[in-house]
Parts: structure tokens; sequence; C-alpha cells
């Protein structure tokens, strides 16, 4: 997680280069749908909370308004079991998406955005649904963002983000689900982008 905000303070620092790639670099959180649930002996879900999530992506033109954007989105926050109407929380859920995007104008200041990537789970602890390990499965998503100027070549930004992937680890494969979870994400962000 340092190597990120280390690179994209080196690429906000340094002067620009003169062409229109641009580095971004956003804060904010993503909620999601239940990870997995079971109605066997009552109600049980299992979810991730509402993780603080940082962005950093770039972007490079690659025709008239279009660019093409990778972003690496980390967040860390806890799990949240609930069983019969008895919630628990367990800390130290780490998520990591890598995504290859495409954009394109809907207004002067607004954008579009949809791309697809992978979606790393990494929890601090081997137990429950990650009792081996945390799964790795595609990611398709898409969403807005909206910037304003802020000096010549630093802007404000604020995005929202909807993704949609399916959930499933070994723990639970070697325990007879043989179904994928549907999992529903939102997220909002503002940060800064800087163009070179």
């Amino acid at each position: 997680m340092q190597f990120p905000a280390l690179l994209v303070i080196a690429l906000v620092i340094v002067t620009p280069l003169g062409a229109q790639t641009t580095a971004r670099l956003t804060l904010g959180g993503t909620m999601g749908t239940a990870l997995a649930s079971d109605e066997l002996g009552g109600p049980v879900s299992l979810g991730a909370g509402v993780p603080v999530t940082a962005a950093l992506s770039l972007a490079h033109p690659i025709g008239t308004g279009y660019r093409a954007l990778v972003e690496v989105r980390a967040g860390r926050g806890s799990l949240h079991a609930d069983n019969n109407g008895e919630s628990s929380s367990i800390p130290g859920l780490t998520t990591v998406g890598v995504m290859v995007l495409v954009d394109g104008p809907v207004t002067s200041r607004v954008r579009w955005e949809l791309g697809a990537g992978l979606l790393n789970y990494r929890p601090a602890e081997r137990s429950g649904v990650f009792g081996q390990g945390g799964p790795t499965p595609w990611i398709l998503g898409g969403g807005l963002s909206w910037t304003r100027p802020l000096s010549g070549t630093l802007d404000l930004v604020a995005n929202g983000r909807y993704d949609f992937h399916q959930f499933r680890s070994r723990q639970l494969d070697s325990r007879g689900y043989t179904q994928y979870q549907a999992v529903h994400r939102v997220g909002l962000g503002i940060g800064i982008e800087r163009s070179f």
C-alpha cells in the first residue's frame, strides 16, 4: 500500500512533461452486498462492511475525447458476520483490485468509465470462508467522474463507481458450496488529478 502512495506523490510533484497523460489519486469508501449467505438453520450472512478505499489511476488519450486507464484500487476494513441476529466483526480484510478501463465525455466536466479486471481478497488471518486463502475473481465495473480545475495542470475530482463480481473461496468449495455469490459494490471517492 505504501508503494502506490509514494508513486502518486512523485507523479504529482514532478514537472509536467507536456503530454496529456493524467494521474489520479482518490480516497473514499466502498460498500457491497454479502460475500456469502445461507438459510440453513437460520439466516447467516458475511459482508465486508464499508472499507476505506484508495485508488491510483493513470490515463492516456486513445482518440478524440477518449482515454485508456489503468487503475489500482485498495480497500481495508472488517468482515461483519450476522448469524441468526447475532453480529460479530473480524478486523483485517484488504482488497486490491487492478482494472483496465476506457472513459469518455458526458459533459465538459463529467466523464463515464467502463472496464474489467481482477480483485484479490487478502484476509489478515486464514479463517472462516478464507480458511484456505483469499480468492481473486474477475470484476466488471463502470461509473462517472467529475472534475473541477484547481490550476493549469491540477483538478479536483470526485467519482462514483459500481462494480460486480462473483465470490467463491476454496474453503467454501471444500464445504460443498457449488454456487457463486453475486457481489455488487458501490464506491465514492474524492481526490486530485494531475495532467502531464
